[in-house]
């Protein structure tokens, strides 16, 4: 879910068009530094866009598609009330 996410947001803020492999590298960077914020030195990065997203036109950037896999990955209901207990 978090590549499919990773390339609505490369699409959106900078508009490239990206295929899933270069959304699962954008999650990892953004992941990266929301683990690790930078001091007063924030450091360069690159990353490679490795893939198109014309052949994910009827998946990633379908929104129906995009819905159905966001219903199958929440936990199904209950599940939070087993994990408190």
């Amino acid at each position: 879910m978090r590549a499919v996410e990773a390339c609505g947001a490369l699409f959106a803020k900078y508009g490239v068009y990206a295929g899933g492999s270069t959304g699962s590298s954008y999650a990892a960077v953004q992941d990266y530094f929301a683990r690790h914020r930078p001091g007063a030195h924030r450091p360069r990065v690159a990353f490679l866009a490795a893939d198109r997203g014309h052949a994910y036109a009827r998946t990633v950037y379908d929104p129906t598609w995009v819905q159905q896999l966001r219903a199958e990955a929440a936990p199904p209901a209950g599940v939070e009330a087993l994990a408190a207990n």
